[in-house]
């Protein structure tokens, strides 16, 4: 095609753009008319995609990781024809239960690959993308657009030093190179060269005017055939076309009054009514896919998923026939070598931690960048890209994947587990040393917040199993139901003396909450979960020299619980008989709060932890059966 016509293609982007923030009255201009040429390019020229089949498996991945930019993508939908955004899509741009929203949401447009905004996440999903084709051994290329925003984020270090390591050449990032950031000129605050730092950790980098087709095409054409991923560092103007604001903050979310639009369009030598492209040159765009057309092959019809309640059940009776004290993470380890042969999809992962949080077993595989055969993904010290990175796994489609670290790294990985709950996608997080029973390593190694803050999250399901049963329970809950999964493992070991009081085999931990003791004439019910039931057995058994039975419950699971009828929570929780509640959590109380009424007890940690062996740190905050069986002995006599 030659240059004219991609700079007038491009413009219809730029004019689209301009119209929807306009009847807004919000978004982010800038980022669009300085990308659109380059964008324009990669649709019209190179870009394997079928607007009338969007989830076309041999497709390539698109990834606005600049999500602000969103009505870019919006408008390259409309104009190369995919059926689901209409023009009338366009003009209800960040309008209520629009499909067009402020940054693209993953599943209101069968297009957009992932949900993008938060900077930085975008670019770890592309290269968890780029991963997942190697497996699969597909040619997909995965094209992910950045600006300065998502370089400066740390998760963007982390998932492109993994990519060149892994040298995924299916990956070409194109970074809007404007210079500006919200706040004035990226001086203010870096002075780092892009093109060292990439080609430092393996990358080949191309550096381009991104206003000059001949150099973005000659881009893509080089990155086509790379043997490492590739950076396209794009100068561009941002807000290019506004004389008034290019090149300035006030370009990057401002809306531009209406003199100023009118300008823009003019400079476009665009004289049409607004929301209206010239017919000649939509139906340009409209067949910019049947370049592709003779690659392109309908999808096979996927097989679905064998019923795997069987092989979970032959599991938790072999669990129950063979009760020892063990670490639910050691727990973890034994039934994952089961599940890694019975579910190939299931991919493992670590952040240098494998050893420790168990989740590395004979049976895996490690991946590398000269064998992609594996089914397993050595992160290195990368949490917050290896959630990332799960994400654009899961959303490449074919894998279950599964990380782990430790409990209190949750915090490094918190804005991608956000984004793996908002888009519901099927990620198991494995976190090991779940409490203050980690020990010697001391307060900053021991999880007192993080239950209460997993658990604030939507979409979320977070499991604290307290045996092997509820190990597999949770391992079953996580690869079937379609939403990402938390499971909370411990260090210590835990006395199972209560695992046989279940005769029947079932998941229970899909109730959420259940009786392990239940006792006729209960005075009080006392709720735990994971290493602290050990401790709720103990108070049972202490309660009995005093004449006081009490009901044990283990509640693995919050989420699940609090959809039950409300019969059931009631009769678990004692409210049917107006028993006393008492929490035991090694940890903040929030978690458990809504459970328990203002003259019930906690008993749990209002502190960070200490430095000592675990036992001397669950006596310093009287998490003991004795400590705890003499204050229930108090408010029941």
């Amino acid at each position: 095609m030659d240059n004219q016509t991609i700079v007038k293609l491009s413009n219809c982007i730029r004019v689209l753009a301009l119209d929807a923030v306009a009847n807004a009255k919000s978004g982010h201009l800038g980022m669009v008319l300085g990308m659109a040429d380059i964008m324009t390019v990669l649709y019209s020229e190179f870009l394997i995609f079928n607007p009338l089949d969007a989830k076309w498996s041999e497709r390539d991945r698109v990834i606005i990781s600049n999500g602000h930019g969103s009505i870019m993508l919006y408008a390259l939908l409309y104009l190369t024809g995919y059926p689901d955004i209409s023009i009338d899509d366009i003009k209800r741009f960040r309008k209520i239960h629009s499909k067009t929203a402020g940054h693209p949401e993953y599943g209101l447009l069968q297009a957009i690959e992932t949900t993008t905004g938060p900077l930085g996440q975008g670019i770890a999903n592309a290269v968890g993308m780029a991963i997942a084709a190697k497996m699969q051994n597909k040619n997909n290329k995965i094209y992910c657009t950045v600006g300065d925003g998502c370089l400066m984020e740390g998760i963007s270090y982390e998932s492109t030093s993994l990519a060149g390591h892994l040298k995924l050449n299916n990956l070409i990032v194109i970074f809007d190179n404007n210079s500006i950031t919200i706040d004035g000129t990226t001086s203010l605050s870096t002075s780092e060269n892009i093109s060292q730092r990439f080609l430092s950790i393996n990358w080949n980098v191309i550096t381009i005017d991104g206003h000059n087709i001949d150099e973005i095409r000659q881009s893509f054409k080089e990155a086509q055939n790379s043997l490492e991923p590739t950076i396209i560092i794009a100068t561009t103007i941002i807000g290019f076309g506004s004389l008034k604001y290019q090149n300035t903050p006030t370009a990057h979310g401002n809306v531009f009054e209406k003199e100023e639009m009118e300008a823009i369009k003019k400079y476009f030598q665009f004289d049409s009514k607004e929301f209206e492209i010239p017919k000649s040159l939509l139906n340009i765009w409209r067949t910019a896919w049947k370049k592709n057309k003779k690659l392109y092959k309908k999808n096979l019809p996927q097989i679905l998923n064998e019923d795997l309640s069987d092989f979970f059940n032959k599991m938790r009776q072999e669990a129950y026939h063979s009760i020892k004290d063990n670490s639910t993470r050691k727990m973890l380890g034994k039934i994952l070598n089961q599940c890694y042969l019975k579910i190939p999809q299931l991919i493992g992962g670590s952040a240098d931690l494998s050893d420790s949080t168990c989740v590395k077993t004979e049976i895996c595989k490690d991946i590398s960048f000269e064998d992609f055969s594996g089914n397993f993904i050595n992160y290195g010290v990368r949490e917050h890209s290896m959630a990332g990175i799960m994400n654009g796994i899961a959303l490449f489609g074919g894998f279950i994947p599964l990380s782990s670290t430790f409990l209190v790294f949750s915090d490094y990985m918190k804005p991608a587990i956000r984004m793996a709950a908002i888009m519901k996608q099927k990620v198991i997080f494995i976190f090991s040393h779940d409490s203050i029973g980690v020990g010697e390593d001391g307060p900053t190694h021991q999880a007192v917040e993080q239950l209460s803050g997993l658990n604030a999250i939507p979409n979320l399901l977070v499991m604290r199993p307290c045996s092997e049963a509820e190990v597999i329970d949770s391992i079953e809950i996580a690869v079937t139901f379609n939403q990402p999964s938390a499971i909370l493992c411990s260090r210590q070991n835990i006395k199972q003396n209560f695992a046989k009081e279940l005769i029947e085999i079932k998941n229970y931990t899909k109730l959420g909450a259940y009786f392990i003791v239940k006792e006729s004439f209960a005075k009080c019910v006392i709720i735990a979960s994971g290493s602290e039931i050990e401790i709720g057995f103990a108070v049972c058994e202490g309660l009995k020299k005093y004449n006081i039975q009490a009901n044990l419950v283990s509640m693995p699971c919050c989420k699940l619980f609090d959809l039950q009828s409300i019969e059931y929570q009631n009769e678990i929780l004692g409210r049917t008989n107006n028993l006393l509640k008492i929490g035991i959590e090694a940890g903040s109380a929030q978690n458990m709060a809504k459970y328990l009424d203002y003259e019930d007890l906690f008993f749990g940690v209002n502190d960070f932890g200490h430095s000592a062996n675990a036992r001397e740190v669950f006596e310093y905050f009287n998490l003991t059966a004795e400590s705890i069986v003499n204050k229930i002995i108090y408010n029941v006599v």
